[in-house]
């Protein structure tokens, strides 16, 4: 028992930002949505509150450092916890919550009037962009005093019509100058492109990855730089830039199919 403590204590020094593992994320009922907390207000409990929940035996994990998850809820512009749960097992942990912080549940409903500052909370989350941090279409970002709600700042994500490989070719190969490239005859040339946008949301890195055929890198790489958007994601309120790559193929059925 004093070993996981001790591994607990330690962990709840480290910022989350230095999670190799996505941690399991508080969850938030505000009107219908479900969203997902960033950091959990458990954290602001005392330390030596939160420490004597392991004296039920609770258990870490790599995706679960602090042993247990909570759900909450907001009614009215005020935060309300709902249930504390085990992560390994989904153990319902929350007459403990009530024994260390001295309070007890209403109709389901605990006010969460301990609770102050920023919390960063999101909506539908975007699986392709999750490995070492969560991204969602939507963000929230709330000030709270004493539970209660009295700042709310948005962020949601600004869609492309151009977001995959089909549309990205239909758009590049009509704006490539043929007349100066050799003939495509029975060859496949694919090229992989990486882009990324700026913190304004524009394309500003365009790079060639791989490519079987050089001597079309250069006009892919021009119609790529014409595309007249890219789809935007945030963290933290800043533009998400991890990019992506465009992958196009060169060959007569898509000459066919796109040039006109």
């Amino acid at each position: 028992m004093m070993k996981t403590l001790s591994i607990f204590l330690f962990f709840c020094m480290l910022s989350g930002k230095l999670y190799s593992t996505n941690q399991v994320s508080d969850l938030l009922i505000w009107n219908s949505d479900t969203l997902w907390f960033y950091e959990s207000p458990l954290g602001q409990l005392p330390t030596h509150k939160v420490q004597k929940i392991f004296e039920d035996g609770i258990e870490i994990s790599s995706d679960c450092w602090r042993g247990f998850y909570a759900e909450w809820k907001i009614v009215d512009e005020v935060l309300y916890l709902m249930n504390v749960y085990e992560c390994n097992s989904e153990r319902n942990i929350s007459s403990k919550f009530e024994e260390v912080i001295g309070r007890r549940f209403q109709n389901g409903l605990m006010r969460a009037d301990w609770v102050n500052g920023n919390f960063w909370c999101g909506l539908n989350l975007v699986p392709e962009h999750t490995l070492y941090v969560s991204i969602y279409q939507h963000e929230y970002n709330l000030t709270m005093k004493a539970g209660i709600i009295s700042q709310k700042k948005e962020y949601h994500y600004s869609s492309c019509k151009y977001n995959n490989d089909e549309s990205w070719t239909e758009f590049i190969l009509p704006r490539m100058k043929w007349s100066e490239l050799p003939d495509i005859s029975n060859r496949r040339v694919e090229i992989s492109v990486y882009i990324a946008p700026n913190n304004k949301g524009d394309i500003s890195i365009v790079t060639i990855e791989h490519s079987n055929d050089s001597r079309y890198n250069a006009e892919v790489e021009k119609a790529v730089k014409l595309l007249p958007c890219v789809t935007i994601y945030y963290n933290l309120g800043r533009i998400w830039d991890a990019g992506e790559n465009i992958n196009v193929v060169i060959n007569k059925e898509n000459l066919k199919k796109y040039i006109r």
